[in-house]
């Protein structure tokens, strides 16, 4: 919460959270306006290690990751050269999901937007065009995913985008009520109140609430 301090709580294990007793405690005494929560298995060939757990953060935001990235280690070299040294330094380990988080860093770090939830937006568009192009530089296989979700604090933006290639997208949606707003994977439970996020989209959560989903291009 900002006011008891500036940046986010972060929690993150790699415990699955069904079978983590502590994570149990600490959510029963744990009140915030915002929960971004990330319960997945590892991408192939990736080691099941803390730095590569999500969420990722750098101070007031965070970042988690659905998809992929394939033959992400042939961009890799091209993403961290695109870095400043501030950005560079905050990427802890190998995973396609938080070089991509460095790069929206970077181009919110050189964005003259000034309104912030437009700005969040613009970056993590532009931060996936880099991807699409790097795949292109290098004549790669169009297989790449992203379902993401970026917040800071007071705003959610969330990502539904794939390659045309890509098989068995995964899904995104969201639902509202008087008190709150949900973001998830697969809808919760069997109410007709979820609405599915269509691919290629761009959902914006403002500081009042306010949704709105936009078609992604590239």
């Amino acid at each position: 919460m900002p006011e008891i301090q500036s940046t986010p709580g972060l929690f993150k294990d790699i415990t699955p959270a069904w079978n983590h007793k502590n994570l149990a405690s600490i959510a029963s005494i744990t009140k915030s306006s915002l929960f971004m929560v990330h319960i997945r298995d590892a991408s192939p060939a990736m080691p099941v290690t803390y730095t590569n757990t999500h969420p990722f953060t750098y101070k007031n935001f965070s970042c988690i990751h659905n998809g992929h990235v394939n033959d992400f280690k042939v961009i890799k070299r091209d993403i961290m050269r695109m870095l400043s040294d501030e950005i560079y330094d905050q990427v802890l380990w190998n995973t396609d999901s938080e070089h991509f988080f460095a790069l929206f860093l970077e181009f919110y770090k050189n964005s003259s937007t000034t309104d912030e939830l437009q700005k969040i937006s613009e970056c993590m568009h532009d931060a996936i065009t880099k991807i699409s192009e790097l795949f292109k530089k290098h004549a790669l296989s169009w297989e790449y995913m992203f379902n993401v979700v970026i917040s800071d604090w007071q705003r959610v933006v969330a990502s539904r985008y794939h390659s045309k290639w890509v098989q068995g997208i995964n899904s995104l949606y969201y639902k509202k009520n008087l008190e709150s707003i949900l973001v998830v994977s697969e809808p919760l439970d069997d109410s007709t109140d979820w609405v599915e996020v269509g691919e290629d989209s761009i959902l914006t959560i403002d500081e009042d609430n306010k949704i709105e989903n936009k078609k992604f291009s590239l």
